[in-house]
């Protein structure tokens, strides 16, 4: 009978020890019951410390002990992890998806726009200001491809070294006000601007020293008005 009884004690002790049910009440808890949470499986250890890693940055961003963060049992602690993961991927998934679906709008916009209108770069040329800081002069043909008047065009010019890598990138905005506020249908317009260069930002400096046949080109359209008032718009993804 005593032989009985021990060995129901023993299998009663084995039932109750199962690590998840330990209580973390904090970060330390975990070094404190290291050899228990041994027998966890790697996936489990990993959430493990992936939510005790959450909790203590949390502490350490704001000051204050997160209440919420401990009291609970590993197992909870793990369930917690899992949703927090879950939660993410769902997050990043919904991300991408608004990123493709405004890449998509915009291309199909890009089209009506180029259609209408093409920007051509000619030339640039750097140079020092009186005041001894650094500019480069950038000349753009501008040509209507439209059957309307054009007043305005906005858009993001970036120069790409002879790699394809992108070393520079600026707002392009022209009205017209030289040749009177308007673009005829048919006609073209060069376009000279100046862009202030940093001397300590290395692509900058590469933009402005490398020869204009090596750099290359991309002139992404946003905006084109017409003399009659009408527009088309589009913004240009990051």
């Amino acid at each position: 009978m005593k032989k009985i009884l021990l060995i129901a004690m023993v299998a009663l002790l084995t039932a109750c020890s199962d690590p998840k049910d330990i209580v973390i009440n904090k970060g330390e808890d975990i070094e404190a019951h290291a050899n228990e949470l041994k027998s966890l499986s790697d996936e489990d250890k990993q959430l493990l410390a992936g939510y005790i890693f959450r909790a203590e940055m949390g502490k350490a961003f704001t000051g204050k002990s997160d209440s919420g963060s401990y009291g609970i049992t590993v197992r909870e602690a793990i369930e917690r992890q899992k949703q927090f993961i879950a939660e993410k991927a769902k997050q990043e998934a919904e991300r991408k998806a608004a990123e493709e679906k405004a890449r998509q709008e915009y291309a199909e916009k890009e089209k009506i726009l180029n259609s209408a209108v093409s920007v051509v770069f000619v030339s640039h040329s750097p140079s020092v200001t009186d005041f001894g800081s650094r500019e480069a002069t950038v000349v753009f043909r501008i040509i209507n491809k439209s059957d309307k008047e054009i007043t305005g065009i906005k858009g993001v010019a970036i120069f790409y070294d002879k790699f394809g890598d992108e070393i520079y990138g600026s707002r392009l905005k022209v009205d017209f006000q030289e040749i009177n506020g308007v673009l005829a249908k048919g006609a073209e317009y060069e376009y000279s601007g100046r862009v202030h260069i940093n001397q300590f930002m290395d692509n900058e400096v590469k933009f402005a020293t490398t020869p204009t046949a090596d750099l290359k080109f991309e002139y992404r359209p946003e905006t084109v008005l017409f003399k009659d008032g009408t527009s088309i718009e589009a913004k240009a993804p990051n």
